[in-house]
């Protein structure tokens, strides 16, 4: 758990439309000072490189679970919230979240090239980052 939550510098692009912010999503205030109540959407993001996945998944999906309440508690449409999943069994868990396992949507581009000649070498292209070559 972090403590007492702060706005990091970002430079990118559209980084007038993206805010990126240090805190935790079960602090309200934390949760008010990035105005969620004004989101279009939230994400919560897992680390892939985390060691226990179920935990991990567990607190990822408790974290959205929180952010989806403090959200609801506005006036009009809900704020939708989007949750990444390391561990395909914790889809079963998630009910009543827009969930989406890292795994499954791998398989699904697998299983999906079959009928696509060359679809596995361009998005193992995209995914890959060449090393650095100096001249």
């Amino acid at each position: 758990d972090m403590q007492g939550a702060e706005e990091e510098d970002w430079h990118g692009p559209g980084q007038d439309r993206v805010q990126v912010l240090v805190g935790s999503p079960l602090n309200h205030k934390d949760l008010e000072r990035a105005k969620i109540h004004h989101a279009l959407a939230c994400f919560v993001l897992a680390d892939p490189l985390d060691p226990c996945q179920d935990k991990h998944d567990r607190d990822l999906m408790f974290a959205a679970l929180a952010m989806k309440r403090a959200a609801g508690a506005r006036d009009g449409p809900a704020v939708p919230v989007f949750v990444q999943l390391l561990d395909r069994d914790s889809l079963d868990l998630a009910d009543g979240l827009n969930a989406l396992c890292c795994s499954s949507v791998k398989a699904a581009l697998l299983g999906g090239s079959v009928g696509c000649r060359g679809l596995i070498p361009l998005v193992a292209n995209l995914c890959t980052t060449p090393p650095d070559h100096d001249p």
